[in-house]
């Protein structure tokens, strides 16, 4: 694609535009009387009686903008465009006047209002509203900067300037930037520059959210006042004194845990209330009203709970439901006061006979509470139909049911839609509590009993609790992994809490699966599969994929697809010549003419030789037979029949005669025995009298070129059908171009929306952000080795040698016998770059949208070099923040985006400039223009535009140059394909509704699925991949139906663009609560009455992280986005508007998976540490023993646990499903190492997977060591099962990053690692980086943790202390007493051994003399600690050691204690410098 000049393509609009200028020249004729030949947007800016000054910039970026917009709109007539296109851009303005209408009018009545203008027309322009109105806005919108994530306002402003601009006469005195933005960024402004903690306190720092709330009520106007005279916004004094002390609006985003109950309680609640049911019902075996009559109270207190945790999270906010708020908190106190109260009053027995029948009253109470929450239920279910707008009763009602906000109230689904999700709860729910009672209950109750009733259990240690009080901590150990991992004893560990996830990811796999078969996903699944299905293409294709007259067919989309592929290097040129398809040729064989259908060689060859092969062996009849059926053979047969005769007749040299017997009667000749003999003799094209015919020139010597070519095609042809020997199987060789192939083939089978013409279709830009990352390879990048002696590009021809095989190739053809040529550097770049996760793959990929378009467009002939309809219906975007300073400092990144930009010329970059003074901000448009890269827009910022997090404001400050109806965010490591952009002008259409269904919802952003190019370079990054394309595809699919629940995970989704542009953009920025910044996009669209859907007929290429460090930084990453977002007012507003069921899917498909994960671990330590207190308490072998002396098999059974069946891995059932559905049952081979090549250092890997693995290894470890020590059923089968089980966890947990690190067990590389960790101990300066310092390290470590934290690590490190107290009391000394003394005694033991150790590390280096006195001093003191323990203590050698054991976890737990409960910085101010550093490092 040649270059393109910026201004030509600008100035060569269709004639649509040309209209569009002049009906904006005729707006502002009706307005202003003059001979000006400017328009409305100039009127807007520069006429000072009536508008503030907009950037000329702003002014001729959305000059652009809007005329596009309008072009782009297929309405009857430009007036319909554009109050099309007004009304949907102002959509949110009239929702958030209709909502601040009350406050809003009433401070309009007390400011001036000129007499002329009626009431009628006060909020109306003359001329076309509609028009002004979109103008002004997106005028506004264009110049808001960092204010475009606050759409309220945005509205506000808007209100404010048009009110101005028709009632008032004033003259602006500063430009719009300055009166109007500058204002409110300041105020964002200095909440960013506040010094920040290392955590950030969300309840001290305001958000966008915050100040963007404010303008749903009229506290914004206490803050911001609009003077009329000067047309700006002030803010006033008192009002920013008192934003400053409060900041919060609506809601406080505390860091506490309690937010996971605050937004879900109906499901906590739920889960409670039916685990007691359980209970009763198991314990009781009946539901007796008294038993019934308990739920009152718990859901009460709960709900009193919940009423407690609104007044905390909104106390010292701007908060408009206070009324709401404490009227809630009063009657669920009450309700729990008076329904405790009663129901133990009802439950009291012996009581003497009283005139007040407490339980009747009870009966009464409880009826009335149940009756109202059962109203209060079912309201909030069926309102979810019901927009807010439907009328004041439904207002009142929804207030009542629910919290009302601006935002929350269009989120009704269809009554098909909640019929189908609530089925699906319904079912699984019903399937969890039915396994729950019968296999986690019901086998707890006869031993819990027996346990209760024991009341002379031997106890060998010290007991405190449990003996004189039911043996209370033995049933706790029991049932505390029932609430949290429940363990059935018999055969499973399950979960009561935490299975229903498991019981979703199983119910989601299979209704996943089973949607994806009726979608015809998996249809194809190999080239065998798509050969026998690839007749059926062309009137699929023509079915889905065409307009109408004029657009491509099927062959030439075909082979443009496989030219794509050939220059791409995923086909060789023999396989491209396979693969391409000839057209449909009518023969003309005398006076008659035959249509024949002509198929790819790689399907027709198989096809041929099987037909000689019949003839070879005689079979004539099954050879008949299989011509007398349509199919590939009968067209191959009558095409070699066809070509043969046309040839020879056009060479004349067969008579009429022969004519005659064989190709006028045609299908005598195929069809007769003797067809047989032609084919066994090859046809005669291979004799030599034909070959000599074809090659003799003097028969055609006068041919033109074109027909002489044409003869050469046909020969080659014909000699590869009936000479080939191709296996379906076997090609393409490369797995890629397979997979491309397979997977378009099936989509054409989907069902998909028809496509419009080109001309017709939505436009829709490509945003893509870019930050630092490789744009190309480098020569020195690709050549340079790394510290093992690999270079990159060595690597890539090793993992893609078949694609470097075919590089080579196509360069040779270019060459043409030279041996290198000038770009040959450039093009070994490309090759390189095209296959790692680089910008120019994401460039190049995007880019085919515009050649797709084109193609389509022209029907497949087209030869200019800029078609100007596609180019108008298409913008790229690339969001390049640092362009402007790679270009200040010659960065070879700003040559290489150069690069890009004139290799696509329709690529656009905006980018941050900086002025040389470091306070100008602007932000900046670039593209080719002719041969040079121009800036054509450059737009002044009110400051830095890093207010929040970096890769949302990069996108919202390029977003004012993006054009369209649609928008697609694309990432950096994406790629595209072009037979998957044919398919964009169907995806693009599920934006408009159905002709038939004018009125139904239209989505607001369209999920797309997306291909993990990256799993075929190693067995990880295999599985990684297929783990990330199971969520991308059949995940999503269930939670977009039926579930209703799907959001926005990230790229490549598609936006309704002018939706989201006017409600706060594509994603959030606020710092750090909008970490997972992608799917706020999704909460937000769901909140402001959108839909989000998720389509399967389209794929877009995604990268993934191949090194487990890489994998482990992403997973850390995401669950720290969801950590933030279940502190957000998102996520809480989302779980309180939803209906019950849809909330649960919310909170299965988002959150509550690593709510779940964290919990699972947490039951394993409540697990592990149950057993490790029965086994050390001794109650486990008392209680054993006579429960087999009573032959009590349930108590025996729970005490023995027989096997414990870990069901993570069904949390692997929806990859295997998905790939069993789309892959079929196929073997996987390993296909090496990945692109991490270079060995990580063990102290790196140390300190990545320090807390996450290592010490949580380390204990489970220690923990199934005392077990196994102290157990008293060694022998049993489940005892070995339990120990394998946990200890292959330890396993993975200690191992699994020295696995999966190249070189790890090499000794060069282990000799590295130990003195580089040796090193990083060793070192104590502070000062130093911490990859060097072992204390920089802990220090920035403990620095994230606040006092809370402390606090809660300094309680959890208690329970090392556990470990010493049991095992003092089975040494041997103490055997037959449970006396505190020997616990004191232990601590003797350990304070001797500490200061032994002391000693010993304060040895004198001044001298051997000295060393060696010292040293004997020790062994002097050591021969009488050891004296001293075996005479006086009695301690035996299994003592010795079982004290060693004792002294790990006291050890550890002491510097635990030190490192969290000190103020100071470090490990308690003393570790890192003192004699005990190292030894605190290891156990840290």
């Amino acid at each position: 694609m040649a270059a393109s000049s910026a201004t030509d393509h600008a100035s060569k609009l269709l004639e649509v535009e040309d209209s569009v200028k002049k009906k904006l020249k005729t707006v502002r004729e009706s307005i202003i009387d003059d001979t000006k030949d400017e328009d409305i947007l100039d009127y807007l800016r520069d006429v000072c009686k009536f508008q503030l000054q907009f950037q000329e910039d702003n002014v001729r970026n959305q000059r652009e903008h809007i005329i596009q917009l309008i072009a782009n709109t297929h309405e009857k007539d430009i007036s319909s465009a554009i109050r099309h296109l007004a009304n949907k851009t102002l959509e949110n303005y009239k929702s958030w006047y209709t909502h601040s209408k009350s406050w809003i009018d009433d401070e309009h009545s007390k400011s001036r209002i000129d007499d002329k203008h009626s009431k009628s027309d006060q909020h109306s322009f003359k001329g076309d509203d509609h028009l002004m109105s979109l103008c002004l806005y997106l005028l506004i919108w264009g110049e808001a900067a960092n204010l475009r994530f606050m759409p309220e306002c945005l509205c506000f402003i808007f209100h404010k300037m048009k009110t101005s601009i028709i009632r008032h006469n004033a003259k602006a005195k500063n430009g719009f930037l300055e009166s109007v933005i500058t204002p409110v960024y300041s105020i964002l402004k200095e909440e960013k520059d506040r010094k920040p903690s290392p955590i950030i306190s969300h309840r001290r720092i305001a958000n966008y959210d915050d100040l963007n709330e404010l303008f749903w009520s009229s506290q914004c106007l206490k803050v911001f006042t609009w003077d009329d005279n000067n047309l700006s916004l002030v803010i006033t004094v008192p009002g920013l004194e008192k934003w400053r002390r409060k900041k919060k609006v609506n809601f406080i985003e505390h860091r506490t845990f309690l937010h996971i109950f605050h937004s879900f309680h109906r499901l906590w609640i739920f889960f409670t209330i039916m685990l007691q049911a359980l209970l009763i019902i198991a314990f009781t075996q009946s539901l007796k009203l008294k038993y019934l009559l308990l739920f009152g109270p718990t859901h009460a207190f709960l709900m009193f709970f919940q009423s407690t945790l609104d007044i905390v999270f909104t106390y010292g906010a701007y908060v408009k439901h206070n009324v709401r708020i404490a009227l809630q908190f009063l009657f669920y106190g009450v309700a729990t006061g008076i329904q405790t109260f009663l129901s133990i009053k009802s439950f009291q027995e012996n009581e003497p006979e009283t005139s007040v029948d407490y339980f009747k009253i009870y009966e009464y109470v409880a009826s009335f509470y149940l009756v109202a929450h059962l109203a209060h239920a079912i309201g909030h279910s069926l309102l979810s139909f019901f927009p807010t707008d439907k009328g004041k009763s439904v207002t009142w009602l929804k207030w009542i049911f629910k919290e009302r906000y601006f935002i929350g109230s269009g989120m009704q689904v269809r009554p098909l839609d909640f019929l189908k999700y609530a089925s699906f709860w319904i079912v699984l729910l019903a399937a969890k509590f039915f396994v729950s009672y019968k296999t986690q209950i019901v086998p707890l109750v006869k031993p819990t009993r027996s346990i209760i009733m024991m009341r002379d259990a031997n106890y060998v240690w010290h007991d405190f609790i449990s003996k004189n009080h039911y043996n209370i901590l033995t049933v706790a150990a029991l049932w505390t992994p029932v609430v949290l991992e429940s363990i059935c004893f018999h055969t499973l560990m399950k979960i009561y809490f935490l299975d229903t996830q498991i019981w979703y990811v199983v119910f989601s796999a299979i209704l996943g699966c089973v949607t994806g078969g009726i979608a015809h996903l998996g249809e194809m699944r190999s080239m065998y599969m798509f050969a026998k299905q690839f007749r059926r293409m062309p009137k699929h294709f023509e079915k889905r994929l065409v307009e109408g007259s004029g657009e491509p067919v099927f062959y030439k989309c075909w082979n443009e697809l496989i030219s794509k592929l050939r220059e791409e290097d995923y086909l060789s040129d023999n396989e491209k010549e396979l693969f391409v398809m000839p057209p449909p040729k009518e023969f003309t064989i005398g006076n008659g003419a035959v249509n024949v259908n002509r198929w790819p060689l790689f399907i027709v060859v198989n096809e041929v030789q099987l037909a000689v092969s019949l003839a070879d062996r005689k079979d004539h009849n099954e050879l008949l037979r299989s011509l007398s059926k349509e199919g590939y053979l009968r067209d191959a047969i009558k095409e070699i029949f066809f070509t043969v005769g046309e040839i020879l007749d056009r060479l004349g040299v067969w008579t009429n005669e022969l004519k005659e017997k064989y190709y006028n009667n045609w299908k005598h000749g195929i069809y007769n025995e003797e067809a047989t003999h032609l084919l066994k003799m090859r046809i005669p094209i291979t004799s030599p009298m034909v070959q000599n015919l074809l090659d003799d020139k003097t028969l055609h010597v006068n041919w033109n070129d074109q027909e002489l070519n044409t003869l050469s095609v046909e020969k080659l042809r014909l000699e590869k059908m009936l000479n080939g020997t191709t296996n379906v199987l076997d090609v393409p060789r490369n797995g890629e171009a397979r997979r491309r192939l397979l997977f378009f083939g099936n989509s054409l089978l989907m069902k998909m929306p028809k496509p419009p013409s080109v001309d017709r279709m939505l436009s829709f830009s490509v945003l893509t952000p870019y930050l630092d990352e490789e744009v190309v390879y480098s020569t020195n990048d690709l050549h340079t080795k790394n510290k093992d002696g690999i270079t990159t590009l060595y690597y890539l021809q090793l993992v893609y040698s078949d694609e470097w095989e075919n590089f080579n190739e196509r360069m040779e053809k270019k060459r043409i016998g030279k041996k290198s040529l000038p770009e040959d550097d450039d093009e070994i770049r490309l090759w390189a770059s095209y296959r790692g996760q680089t910008l120019a793959r994401t460039v190049r990929g995007m880019m085919y949208y515009y050649d797709a378009l084109k193609f389509q467009h022209t029907g497949g002939d087209g030869d200019e070099l800029i078609d100007l309809v596609p180019a108008q219906k298409f913008t790229y975007i690339v969001a390049a923040q640092r362009y402007g300073e790679f270009i200040k400092t010659k960065h070879t990144k700003a040559n290489d985006i150069n690069f890009l930009m004139k290799k696509h010329p329709l690529l656009r970059v905006a980018y941050i400039d900086v002025g040389n003074d470091g306070k100008t901000h602007s932000s900046k448009l670039a593209m080719l223009d002719g041969k040079d890269i121009k800036t054509i827009y450059s737009i002044e910022l009110p400051g830095d535009f890093r207010i929040g997090e970096g890769k949302p404001e990069n996108q919202n400050h390029a977003i004012i140059f993006t054009r369209g109806e649609a928008l697609q965010t694309i990432d950096m490591n994406q790629d595209n394909y072009f037979e998957e952009a044919l398919k964009m002008r169907n995806l693009l259409e599920e934006f408009r509704p159905p002709h038939k269904k004018p009125d139904r919802q239209v989505p607001t952003i369209l999920g797309v699925r997306e291909h993990v190019f990256t799993g075929s370079v190693s067995s990880l990054a295999w599985f990684m991949s297929n783990q990330e394309t199971t969520f991308v595809t059949l995940s999503q699919r269930v939670m977009a139906n039926p579930l209703k629940i799907r959001m926005h995970y990230g790229h490549p989704d598609v936006f309704d663009r002018i939706f989201h542009i006017t409600r706060g953009g594509i994603s959030k920025a606020s710092r750090t609560i909008n970490l997972s910044e992608d799917i706020f996009a999704g909460y937000n669209s769901t909140l402001r009455g959108g839909m989000v859907t998720h389509h399967e007929y389209i794929q877009v290429g995604k990268g993934r992280d191949l090194g487990l460090n890489q994998i482990s930084a992403f997973e850390a990453k995401v669950s720290s986005g969801n950590g933030e977002q279940i502190l957000s007012r998102d996520v809480y507003r989302l779980a309180r508007f939803f209906d019950f069921w849809r909330m649960l899917s919310f909170y299965y498909t988002s959150v509550g998976f690593y709510i779940s994960t964290a919990m699972i671990v947490v039951a394993l330590y409540a697990y592990l540490y149950g057993k490790v207190y029965m086994v050390l308490s001794g109650v486990e072998k008392d209680m054993l023993t006579k429960a087999r002396i009573e032959g009590n098999n349930a108590l025996e059974s729970v005490l023995a646990t027989q096997a414990i069946f870990q069901y993570g891995f069904l949390n692997c059932a929806p990859m295997v499903t998905g790939y069993i559905l789309e892959q079929g049952f196929l073997k996987y081979r390993s296909t090496g190492r990945g692109f991490v090549i270079e060995h990580v250092h063990f102290a790196e890997n140390y300190r990545f997977y320090s807390r996450s693995h290592f010490v949580k290894g380390l204990e489970i470890a220690m923990l199934l060591f005392v077990y196994v020590v102290y157990g008293a059923q060694r022998t049993r089968k489940g005892y070995v099962l339990l120990a394998l089980d946990i200890g292959f966890l330890a396993i993975c947990w200690l191992y699994a990053p020295f696995f999966f690190n190249p070189l790890s067990f090499e000794w060069q590389k282990t000799v590295e690692d130990i003195t580089n960790w040796n090193n990083w101990l060793t070192n104590k300066s502070h000062s130093a980086p911490d990859y060097e310092s072992w204390a920089t390290w802990w220090e920035k470590r403990t620095d994230l943790m606040g006092f809370r934290a402390r606090a809660v690590e300094c309680i959890l490190s208690l329970r090392f202390f556990l470990i010493q107290f049991g095992v003092a009391y089975h040494l041997r000394s103490g055997v037959g007493t449970i006396s505190l003394l020997v616990y004191a005694s232990s601590w003797v033991l350990f304070v001797c051994i500490g200061l032994l150790v002391a000693f010993l590390s304060l040895s004198p280096r001044s001298s051997n003399k000295l060393r060696f006195v010292h040293f004997l001093a020790f062994i002097v003191l050591l021969a009488a600690f050891i004296t001293g323990c075996v005479f006086t203590l009695r301690l035996q050698v299994l003592d010795v050691i079982a004290s060693i054991l004792a002294l790990i976890p006291t050890g550890w737990g002491i510097l635990s204690l030190a490192n969290h409960g000190s103020r100071r910085r470090g490990c308690g101010g003393s570790c890192p410098s003192g004699p005990g550093a190292t030894t605190s490092a290891w156990a840290t």
